[in-house]
């Protein structure tokens, strides 16, 4: 159903529409996000800093902490942070600083709040804000959260299991 002239749903407000058909494809968010990992990792390993959080290897060493994990990276996180940092504080700060003022703003957002878990170090900052800026980008674009949604599913996802080879 369609709203009345003039009234908007929650799920259209907060970019849970149909994506523009350029993004519709449903391989490419997915694909898109793998890709961002590999740019994320390259960027980390030439950054300084520490790249390991070990409490979290910690947590991901045990089988049922590594299923918890995976729950929550590749389902909790992506629907609730791109619902936030994409459908809720996107779309004001599109209004007020434009397109690309709009990503960027978003993009450090999304990093600053991950620096709250993983610390200030410009190694793990750094690939988020890629990662941020990738998932906005795809937000303009596309003009809905799925494909953002998507996108870090599969970025997570991509570092989870790598972590689970690297620590098993």
């Amino acid at each position: 159903l369609e709203p009345a002239s003039g009234e908007h749903s929650v799920a259209m407000l907060l970019g849970l529409g149909r994506p523009h058909p350029r993004l519709h494809a449903g391989w490419a968010a997915p694909l898109v996000g793998v890709v961002t990992f590999f740019l994320a990792s390259g960027l980390q390993a030439i950054l300084p800093g520490e790249d390991r959080v070990p409490e979290l290897e910690r947590l991901l060493s045990a089988p049922e902490g590594f299923a918890i994990v995976s729950l929550l990276a590749v389902v909790v996180a992506p629907l609730g942070e791109e619902l936030f940092f994409r459908g809720f504080l996107y779309p004001p700060a599109r209004a007020r600083f434009g397109a690309a003022g709009a990503i960027a703003f978003n993009a450090l957002l999304f990093s600053a709040a991950h620096g709250i878990t993983y610390g200030p170090e410009v190694g793990f900052l750094a690939p988020l804000f890629l990662m941020g800026a990738v998932v906005a980008f795809l937000r303009e674009a596309g003009g809905s959260v799925w494909p953002c949604i998507w996108t870090h599913a599969a970025f997570n996802a991509t570092s989870l299991v790598l972590a689970g080879a690297r620590l098993s």
